[in-house]
């Protein structure tokens, strides 16, 4: 994985997929790109030293940190950043005539597709959004409509681990972007010393949380 530096203030862990995986839902270069740029222009070096005094290095539980994953397997751990996102590909079946040939079937690995007489049938309910069956479908039965990232907030490890929250939807590239500077805006302003974006999300009221749509 690739990992910034901590002096930053902030860190960007990526999976492969920003690079190149057959498993990725979503190329997440570009993605990563803004994220770094849109950081860093908020200073955040600067304004965690000022909270630490001149004499403190920024250490890594002083960092914001960000979890790009290109798809579901989530190799980049989003599940227990600040704030993490996800790769996803809405999959939907196609008036295309089925082979029948139980290629997309093995290539699910949450079990969502099952084969009736007229083709594919699709159990939203199951489905994480990977994208693989449409790939390895070879009547074109199953198609990706849309892609988009899934937005994850306030993980974390340590004494009180947390799973992150997910938020409804999918977003594009620059609502995350947006996203991801709204919550290291609230974090540099608000967080005490020390604390991770989590725990500020648990001292703040459900109304202020929604009001910065982090609900």
């Amino acid at each position: 994985m690739q990992r910034e530096d901590w002096s930053k203030g902030f860190v960007i862990e990526a999976c492969m997929g920003v690079q190149a995986c057959p498993h990725r839902a979503v190329d997440g270069a570009k993605l990563a790109r803004g994220l770094r740029q849109a950081l860093e222009a908020l200073a955040p070096a600067e304004r965690i030293k000022a909270k630490l005094g001149p004499a403190e290095v920024i250490r890594a539980h002083d960092c914001f940190r960000v979890s790009l994953s290109c798809c579901p397997n989530g190799c980049s751990r989003p599940q227990i950043a600040d704030i993490g996102f996800i790769g996803a590909a809405e999959v939907v079946v196609t008036p295309e005539p089925c082979h029948q040939c139980g290629a997309c079937l093995e290539a699910c690995r949450e079990n969502a597709l099952s084969l009736d007489a007229d083709g594919p049938v699709l159990d939203e309910g199951l489905c994480l959004r990977c994208g693989a069956c449409a790939k390895a479908c070879p009547s074109g039965s199953l198609a990706v409509t849309r892609t988009g990232w899934r937005a994850m907030l306030g993980g974390r490890l340590g004494r009180h681990p947390r799973l992150a929250q997910e938020l409804p939807g999918l977003l594009t590239e620059n609502e995350a972007v947006e996203l991801a500077v709204r919550c290291l805006a609230l974090h540099l302003d608000q967080a005490r010393r020390g604390e991770r974006f989590g725990a500020l999300m648990e001292r703040l009221e459900s109304a202020q949380r929604r009001q910065l749509g982090l609900i």
